[in-house]
């Protein structure tokens, strides 16, 4: 019986010294937060280019000038990381190790935009909304139709 006290006191002081309960609760706050972030949310309306077009006022010439835009921006976002990236190069070169890797870290950030531009890029020029990462793959990227 004594054995059996002495676990339960040590268990219970070991759950407060280590905060426990508010370790559980972060954790579960953390997992939460992960599940929104990368599971996609189904869109409310489903809609095609020419519905959102009427929906929104907006004419085929403004989704010409829209798409226009978009390849400009993608083509944009790709220099600026390649440029961080020659930038990196460069530091690792001059033996900076760690201002070379943390630029190198930096590079994802203009790719990240440069997806988002081409991806709304290549709806518009499909005409189609709500397409998925993997007809961007197949058509959008390996030009590939099948």
């Amino acid at each position: 019986m004594g054995k059996k006290r002495i676990r339960k006191a040590v268990v219970s002081r070991a759950q407060a010294w280590t905060s426990y309960e508010q370790t559980k609760k972060t954790t579960k706050s953390l997992k939460d937060f992960i599940l929104r972030f990368f599971v996609p949310q189904r869109s409310r309306r489903q809609e095609d280019l020419g519905q959102a077009m009427q929906r929104l006022g907006l004419s085929a010439q403004d989704i010409k000038d829209r798409t226009r835009a978009f390849k400009r921006l993608t083509i944009t976002m790709l220099l600026v990381a390649v440029g961080v990236f020659l930038y990196s190069v460069r530091l690792f070169m001059l033996q900076h190790w760690l201002v070379a890797c943390v630029s190198l870290l930096f590079v994802g950030l203009p790719l990240a935009i440069a997806f988002r531009y081409h991806f709304w890029y290549f709806q518009l020029k499909k005409g189609k909304l709500g397409c998925s990462l993997n007809e961007w793959l197949r058509e959008g990227i390996l030009r590939r139709k099948q």
